[in-house]
């Protein structure tokens, strides 16, 4: 008997002490009442069906483990769930992906004329007439986002008119009942492209009082909003609710229609390897956050967005620079949002009414943008730019008035085109960096590089800084001699530890 007694005893002591457990998610062969102990069926044992079952049942300590499959019914939602110190709660995607699209329904799609669909549900669901979800909204195509030149943060192309309409494009109609309009080859069924359509918000989010949790190694894509989001709430009752010590490792957000990233709270926030592809924002976060190993490629909008002010670093990280608007954007405020401006405190959280990146070891590549493209790195009114080893091609700069940027031991190149412009009431900052541009204005005051001693004098900056004519291309192959870039002056791709995308110029 007593063969049976002891094992039952040590099973007991080990939940009563709280021991971490290991709980298993499988929507394929899983269910909601089993014991989530086991990653397949066996005896008594077996996983879970729903990834929310398994956060709701998890305790501080415990680790979730997803199946390696594509989840199609839900996201990620940790809604005021929490671990503990040194005892976090952990969900391990093992490479999973979370899709937040649906099939198209194509009952609620009525053929108008030959390869014209219409659809007056859409509006209503998933889009619930929300007009920020109106903005950002595009279908998925034979597997990839058609957004029709629209997203929330980037350039908005006018709503295409029925006529001008080609075949795989899409339209919205406001006045025709909400209508959206959708153009096929008439030879084909509607069944045959595939389409999807997002409706779920975000593939992972982080809601209300929420601490200590680690989400690592899964993929969200196709949702309607973020791939990854933070948010505290929206009732005034949750203002005052915080997001502390969160930790996502080797994760993707691949095209979804708003942030790959985006924090919207008072939040503490760690990132270790995360790529960004497609989506209409890279990074948009507001708080305090360190992300390290970052690359953001097709992006639409912005790449990286930093708003309302916090505490953010950026390491070892690579921006290929797709975007219409700008590849980095620092603000206080974003428009006119009350969470972000309180009048009453003249910010929502404390520290809140100053935005300071520190950046070190990063590449700002604008080779795939076009020469004379408008896009710049902005730093606005009240944010503080210190970068240390960055490397910054076909881009320019903007420091606007109230605005601060500090640039060391950096190569910042593409040739005459491109400028650094400190304007009126901006400061100013550098030394130990290699320019290959146009020029550097100081408050409306240009100087030509090939006055790069009249500047030096003039603004008592870049003493030690050199002017040199460099090919971005062999620097990033390594294919120069030695002395041609000196050692410690701009990004260390080696040391990045990331995959680079490729370059076309």
């Amino acid at each position: 008997m007593s063969r049976y007694i002891i094992p039952l005893l040590i099973l007991s002591m080990w939940f009563s002490k709280g021991y971490a457990a290991d709980l298993y998610v499988n929507p394929e062969t899983g269910g909601d009442t089993a014991n989530g102990l086991s990653s397949e069926i066996k005896a008594t044992n077996g996983p879970f069906k729903t990834i929310a079952h398994a956060i709701k049942t998890a305790k501080p300590g415990d680790t979730i483990h997803l199946a390696l499959l594509t989840y199609t019914k839900e996201c990620v939602e940790f809604r005021n769930k929490s671990g503990e110190p040194g005892k976090p709660i952990t969900l391990d995607g093992h490479g999973a992906v979370i899709d937040g699209s649906d099939p198209l329904v194509e009952s609620d799609w009525h053929e108008i004329s030959p390869g014209l669909y219409r659809n007056t549900i859409l509006y209503f669901k998933p889009i619930s007439s929300s007009p920020a979800f109106l903005m950002r909204f595009a279908l998925v195509m034979n597997g990839k986002l058609n957004r029709m030149g629209r997203s929330g943060k980037g350039h908005l192309d006018p709503y295409k008119s029925i006529a001008d309409l080609q075949i795989g494009e899409w339209t919205y109609q406001e006045e025709n009942e909400h209508a959206y309009l959708l153009k096929i080859d008439p030879k084909r069924t509607l069944a045959s492209y595939h389409i999807r359509v997002p409706t779920r918000v975000s593939g992972t989010e982080i809601w209300g009082n929420v601490s200590h949790i680690v989400i690592k190694n899964i993929t969200a894509t196709h949702v309607i909003n973020d791939g990854f989001g933070l948010t505290s709430g929206s009732a005034p009752s949750e203002r005052n609710y915080k997001i502390r010590d969160i930790v996502y490792e080797n994760i993707k957000a691949i095209e979804c229609c708003d942030d790959g990233m985006s924090s919207h709270a008072d939040s503490e926030l760690r990132v270790d390897g995360f790529e960004v592809d497609g989506c209409a924002t890279g990074i948009a976060n507001c708080g305090n956050d360190v992300i390290n190993h970052l690359v953001t490629k097709n992006i639409h909008g912005v790449d990286l967005y930093y708003y309302g002010g916090g505490t953010h670093v950026l390491k070892n990280s690579y921006i290929q620079v797709h975007g219409n608007v700008a590849p980095l954007s620092l603000m206080t405020q974003f428009g006119n949002d009350k969470w972000l401006a309180d009048p009453a405190r003249g910010a929502l959280h404390e520290g809140w009414d100053h935005c300071l990146l520190q950046m070190e070891n990063v590449v700002f590549d604008g080779s795939q943008m076009p020469e004379k493209s408008s896009s710049k790195i902005l730093v606005s009114d009240r944010c503080s730019l210190e970068a240390s080893r960055i490397t910054v091609n076909h881009l320019s700069t903007v420091v606007a008035k109230g605005g601060s940027l500090k640039l060391t031991k950096s190569l910042i190149l593409g040739g005459s085109n491109y400028e650094v412009e400190i304007r009126s009431g901006g400061n100013w900052l550098a030394d130990e960096n290699i320019y290959d541009i146009g020029q550097i204005g100081l408050e409306n005051v240009f100087f030509p590089l090939q006055k790069f001693t009249a500047y030096q004098l003039a603004s008592k900056q870049d003493s030690k800084s050199q002017v040199r004519q460099l090919d971005f291309r062999k620097w990033l192959a390594h294919d120069v001699k030695t002395n041609d870039f000196p050692p410690g002056i701009g990004a260390d791709i080696a040391a990045m530890g990331i995959g680079i995308p490729s370059f076309t110029k």
